[in-house]
Formats: C-alpha cells, structure tokens, sequence
C-alpha cells in the first residue's frame, strides 16, 4: 500500500468565487507518494481526500464530491496532481456534525537561545581589535535569545518527508502565524505528526512543525539569520593572481628578506585577497534550503 511522502500545495491554483452569500474556493495540491500509482481510484482514497472534509485553514469551507486527479507525468506515476473545490454551502456538501468541525490551527510562541562570536563592534560596525591592531583572543561571545514558533494543523497526510526538512532554512521570504520571515531567517527546527480520527471513516493527522527564528543583521544591516558572516582574514595573500605567505619584516634588518618571518595571527583580507586595515565581510549558506510557503501553513494570527 502506497503512503503518503510529501504535500505541496501550489499557489497557482488557487482561486474560486462568491456567489450571492456563498463562497467557493479551487486549490490545487502534488502528492507525492510512497510507490507509484497506476489509477485514479486508487490515487484519490490514498490521498485522503473525501467529500465533506474540512478544509485545512478555513473550517467553515467542506470539500465537495468532485475530486480531479492526474499523473505528474515526469514522475511515473509516484506524484499525481489533486484538483479540489470547497465550498461554504452545506447544500453542496454533505457535513458531519462534529465539536471538531470548530478546530482551528494552534499557534504557540517561545524562545530560544544561541551565542556567536563578536568579532565587529554593533554601533560602527568596525573589527574588534585591542591597542595593537590585533584581534582579542579569545575573541568575545554573545548570547542572544530569539523567537521560536509552533503551529499545529489538521492534515490529511502525515508528511513524512517533512523529516527530512528539519534543520532548513527558508530560501525566500514567507509569513508564518503572523510573522513575516525574511530569507535566511527561519529554521524548521522538529517536525511531528499524531493520527486523529475525527469521523468513523476519515483519519486525519495532527501535524506540528516548529521553527526557530533568527533575525541577525549583517555589517550593511540587512537581516541574514541563518547565514554565516566572517571577517576576510587568514595568513595569506594574493599577489600578482599567486597565494603567497603574509610575512613580517626584521624590525632591524627590514630590507633583507630572508629574515622576513611568517605572521603569528591571521591579518585582515579586502575582496581581492590583499592585505588591508578595512575590515571585509563575507557571507555563507551553511544550511540546506527548503521554501517554507510549499507547507501551506496559516499566515495570519491570530488564526481563524
């Protein structure tokens, strides 16, 4: 029996209309599924959806009867392509009387704390360095504490590729519960599911995902969270396109060099490679990207 790996829903399919007091909206979801899967029936009862379920977000929206489903055709036959109408009317649907038909997605904030290494003065954004022009060793620490976030929502599938996503950062821009989180700054820090069986025939799963944030300025000021940003510095340099050893002059012989000496500490680096007093910041992806908005989690808070 096929499982479900992996939920997308796409953004371009995403509409509907309003027609006198009643609304009704078109979404379209990629299913990926554990083993392929060779017809529609068998596609349409493994992909959980059935007429009358409530929609993920909006609780007063069922699914309605007709259910569209299509291979992915690059895929052969492990992702199939759901078309699904919901709608407000209960004329159109036929809806279970449950307490949970009420259930709204639930949002927790909290913190976190990590500690980074302080090599640039906040206000000018200047290396740190002692009397001498030489970095402090050890270099100082700061802890800072950030916010975390846990939304958990009813879902037809358990998602278990999720999994795999923990310890991603965002690759674009999304909002989450409210909060908008700029590229970089946001982790997928767990990731859990829970069955639940709201009706005798329709099991649904409660998923809860939690991201850390992470709102870290670089020296121009721009937020890069996760992303990694060093001082350029080591002890060589480029000249004339070759790596060469950064050495010191004898203080009493500085024309001779052979007894020029290899450098005791790193010395800072300017784009180039060169030797230079201006501090130059470089910046990393240290962490796999996912983008966060293919999860299909609530952007408002409070939550309705």
């Amino acid at each position: 029996m096929a499982t479900i790996e992996n939920t997308y829903w796409l953004k371009n399919g995403l509409g509907g209309k309003k027609s006198g007091v009643v609304t009704t909206q078109d979404e379209v979801a990629v299913i990926e599924f554990s083993e392929v899967i060779d017809n529609v029936k068998e596609a349409i009862k493994e992909s959980g959806f059935v007429a009358g379920q409530s929609h993920r977000n909006n609780k007063s929206m069922r699914l309605q009867g007709e259910i569209d489903a299509e291979i992915v055709p690059e895929d052969n036959g492990r992702a199939w392509v759901f078309t699904l109408t919901y709608s407000d009317d209960p004329m159109t649907v036929q809806v279970a009387s449950t307490e949970d038909e009420f259930y709204v997605p639930e949002v927790r904030f909290g913190k976190w704390s990590y500690q980074i290494v302080v090599d640039k003065d906040k206000e000018t954004g200047e290396a740190i360095l002692n009397t001498a022009g030489d970095p402090y060793d050890p270099l100082p620490v700061e802890t800072i504490s950030s916010p975390t976030v846990s939304i958990t929502v009813k879902e037809n599938s358990p998602n278990l590729a999720r999994i795999f996503d923990i310890g991603s950062i965002n690759n674009q821009q999304v909002k989450i519960a409210g909060i908008t989180i700029p590229k970089y700054c946001g982790m997928l820090d767990d990731y859990q599911t829970e069955p639940y069986r709201e009706e005798e025939d329709v099991l649904s799963f409660m998923n809860t995902y939690t991201f850390k944030l992470n709102f870290f300025k670089n020296n121009a000021g721009t937020r890069i969270g996760f992303k990694l940003e060093n001082v350029s510095a080591g002890f060589n340099q480029i000249v004339s396109g070759n790596k060469v050893e950064i050495r010191v002059k004898d203080p009493e012989d500085p024309t001779n060099a052979e007894k020029e000496q290899p450098i005791a500490t790193p010395q800072m680096l300017d784009e180039n490679g060169a030797v230079t007093d201006t501090p130059y910041y470089q910046e990393w992806v240290v962490h796999d990207l996912v983008n966060f908005s293919t999860y299909g989690l609530p952007v408002n808070y409070p939550v309705s």
